[in-house]
């Protein structure tokens, strides 16, 4: 039994490059075309088993708040059909489904009436509604009065306390807070034990691989996979930060950086988000290559990899000098650093303008799959003191993926014992 079932779906926008055309389209008696069609869907097909957890991702445009909408019933495909099974509820953008005038306790009964329930029957849930949401006095405000965080609140207590055979929900997580996020984790996860399907589109990847049966990932209006959610999500990320360094660099730089192995000294430094220190002794450029030497922008766990940085010393002779790196995750939380001075590592000294290329190696941990950054910096000793001389943050920004499901940040080198007593 399926509780959705999509059909050869397409949704086409007409896009005049001028308002006045569509009234010129519109009068003009040979009917020509003023517009061009724009396909936010193009052709999509699949079906939902009762029961699963179905996570969409794509980037902005891909599509997928269009086909959210068309299952909800908010707006109808230009062509093909949809079938669904069971009483659905959605939470979409902020709005859908309230009434800005009315209070919030107001919005709950006009809600539950939209979604087939009778006032009695809401009445028996306000209480559970009421308690989720935990929004205090504001309940008899009108929402219009509400903040982004308080009404999604509301609306996804109403959304799930109603018991619905299929949820959908579009990103509307991310304006709560984290409290409220894992309890409406919890719920979600609740629901699904007791049966409930769920379509959720989300840019959380790890949310896609901890709880959802099977990922869809649109592209341009199309589906360009289907299947396991590990799978995707890691595609997904490779193929998103790919394109990110295709739009900051030409192609030509982009085709070198994939295959060129290392050679010369590094020109380029893909990021700077800020730069510090005194600037006596500069970075160039750096990057990050794999084992076998070809520059990489996404890697797997357990694998070594090695951040090549060129520095030029703009002072004096330099007797000593150091290198290090910092680690950090997608959310900003440094987790691990290192640099040649602490593991006691010398360099020869550095004439005035001289140029060289310091080679670091390390083996990743077992990381939780996602983004990850390295700022790289270079510190130099002045009067018994390492200053930092160049310090560029994030400058190096790739993925993780993983061949195993892991629901940490990164695994701990830790063993276990049994006592008896």
């Amino acid at each position: 039994m399926y509780s959705i079932e999509v059909d050869n779906i397409s949704k086409i926008y007409n896009l005049y490059n001028k308002p006045i055309d569509r009234l010129k389209e519109a009068l003009n008696p040979f009917k020509k075309r003023y517009h061009q069609e724009y396909y936010a869907l193009n052709n999509i097909s699949f079906k939902i088993p009762r029961g699963q957890t179905i996570g969409v991702i794509g980037q902005n445009g891909s599509g997928k708040s269009t086909l959210l909408k068309i299952i909800s019933g908010v707006i109808t495909p230009s062509f093909g059909k949809f079938k669904v099974n069971g009483r659905i509820t959605s939470l979409l953008e902020l709005g859908t489904g309230f009434n800005p005038e009315l209070t919030g306790i107001e919005n709950v009964f006009f809600y539950g009436t939209i979604n087939g329930l009778t006032d009695k029957e809401v009445s028996e849930k306000l209480d559970d509604i009421l308690k989720f949401a935990d929004i205090g006095k504001f309940i008899h405000q009108p929402v219009k009065t509400y903040s982004s965080g308080m009404f999604v609140r509301l609306a996804f207590a109403c959304a799930t306390q109603i018991d619905p055979d299929i949820l959908i929900v579009d990103e509307a997580l991310a304006v709560g807070d984290a409290y409220f996020v894992h309890k409406c984790m919890f719920r979600i996860n609740e629901m699904r034990k007791k049966g409930a399907t769920i379509l959720l589109v989300t840019h959380d990847t790890a949310t896609i691989k901890n709880i959802c049966d099977t990922c869809i990932w649109l592209d341009n209006g199309r589906i360009k996979d289907i299947g396991d959610p590990i799978r995707i999500a890691d595609d997904y990320l490779s193929h998103v930060f790919m394109q990110e360094i295709i739009e900051k660099h030409s192609t030509e730089t982009i085709n070198n950086s994939n295959s060129d192995v290392i050679s010369g000294i590094e020109s380029v430094i893909p990021n700077i988000d800020r730069r510090l220190g005194n600037q006596k002794c500069v970075i160039l450029g750096t990057a990050l290559y794999n084992i076998q030497g070809k520059k990489i922008s996404a890697t797997e766990n357990n694998k070594e990899v090695m951040i090549r940085t060129t520095i030029q010393n703009r002072s004096k002779e330099l007797q000593e000098y150091s290198i290090g790196y910092i680690l950090r995750d997608s959310k900003g939380i440094d987790f691990a650093s290192s640099n040649s001075y602490v593991n006691d590592i010398h360099f020869p000294k550095l004439n005035p303008n001289e140029i060289c290329t310091l080679k670091m190696k390390l083996v990743l941990p077992l990381l939780h799959p996602g983004s990850y950054a390295f700022s790289v910096g270079i510190s130099i000793m002045e009067n018994g003191e390492l200053i930092e001389s160049d310090r560029i943050e994030n400058c190096i920004v790739f993925t993780v993926s993983s061949k195993e499901k892991i629901y940490i940040l990164m695994k701990l080198n830790d063993s276990y014992e049994l006592e008896i007593n």
